[in-house]
């Protein structure tokens, strides 16, 4: 018998499943206003990171969160959920800071030269801005983020102690490497490529993810010969040279180690997936949140694995989405007594 406790839950999407939330959210009126708002700028090192505090209509004591950006640089995506949670959970009585990735929207910064690190860095002066808030409750800090965001929880709460709880939505916690090469692989599901095709250029793909994870220059480079010589394939279609990758936090990150500083986790962490989750190893990442917290000997987390559901909590074929945003308020009110 497992020595941590694991509580899973599996809910239909369903207007039912809504009814649970808190009136506060579900009665959220835009116009009414019911938020305060700070706009100010966070200094890291000489990075300015452009930074929004949501407020309650009232001043007092609050539980705050830190909301962690997204994976990619388009601002729009970025924005979209911290910007709709953070008001209404302001309405609620909570305490919600947001700010552009570091290359992104107004923040400084180079986003190609980044990697996890340089993001953790930021989230963590972040963390700090919000314990010398006169109105933050300095006991009650913590932070939630999707996908990228949801996977360096995680992380900053072990590196800053002054974070008491995590939430995340569908956050990969594995490997870097084998994580995108996952995502690569599915995404070709969505092409109109022969099955043939897929079994060509998959090996060379794979081994491209496993060369960068391993941060392997020479095996990099012996992967550009092999890619050099195939005939009656697009180039397209196979890996860019190594010298022509992607530059980006994710790529830069490769071979780092996130998972084994996780055995330090103690706070409440709740973690919501997916099961179709095409981006995501949902199943993967369950397992290994299992494993480390068995280690940590931390019993208090919950993984939340939704049926039928993608990377967005959204299910295709029935057009209906989990709103997320409402069970992390819900939680996080739950945890903090609010």
């Amino acid at each position: 018998m497992k020595s941590t406790l694991t509580f899973l839950f599996f809910f239909a999407v369903s207007s039912n499943l809504y009814a649970q939330y808190p009136a506060c959210f579900e009665e959220y009126n835009e116009s009414e206003k019911p938020y305060r708002l700070e706009k100010f700028t966070i200094d890291n090192n000489g990075v300015a990171l452009a930074a929004q505090l949501f407020l309650p209509k009232e001043e007092g004591i609050y539980p705050a969160v830190l909301l962690l950006p997204g994976g990619g640089n388009n601002v729009t995506n970025l924005q979209n959920v911290p910007l709709y949670l953070g008001r209404r959970a302001a309405a609620c009585g909570l305490i919600m800071l947001y700010y552009d990735k570091r290359g992104t929207g107004e923040s400084g910064g180079d986003y190609t030269k980044a990697d996890f690190n340089d993001l953790l860095d930021d989230a963590s002066v972040a963390i700090d801005y919000l314990s010398n808030h006169k109105e933050v409750n300095r006991s009650k800090i913590g932070a939630s983020g999707f996908s990228q965001g949801g996977r360096l929880i995680a992380n900053l709460a072990v590196r800053n102690k002054k974070v008491s709880y995590i939430a995340g939505v569908s956050g990969p916690i594995n490997k870097v490497g084998p994580n995108r090469y996952y995502a690569f692989k599915n995404s070709l599901d969505r092409t109109q490529l022969s099955d043939s095709m897929k079994q060509v250029i998959l090996p060379y793909w794979e081994e491209h993810f496993n060369a960068l994870e391993a941060k392997d220059k020479a095996r990099s480079i012996a992967l550009d010969k092999e890619i050099a010589a195939v005939e009656g394939v697009g180039r397209q279609l196979l890996p860019p040279y190594h010298a022509d990758r992607d530059r980006m936090p994710i790529y830069n990150s490769m071979g780092m180690d996130l998972l084994s500083e996780l055995t330090q986790l103690s706070i409440p962490w709740l973690s919501i997936y997916g099961e179709d989750d095409p981006v995501v190893d949902a199943k993967e990442s369950k397992a290994n949140i299992e494993k480390l917290m068995q280690q940590a000997g931390n019993a208090n987390y919950v993984i939340q694995m939704l049926p039928g559901l993608n990377h967005a909590l959204f299910n295709p074929e029935t057009r209906e989405r989990f709103d997320f945003e409402a069970r992390i308020v819900e939680w996080v009110l739950n945890i903090t007594g609010g």
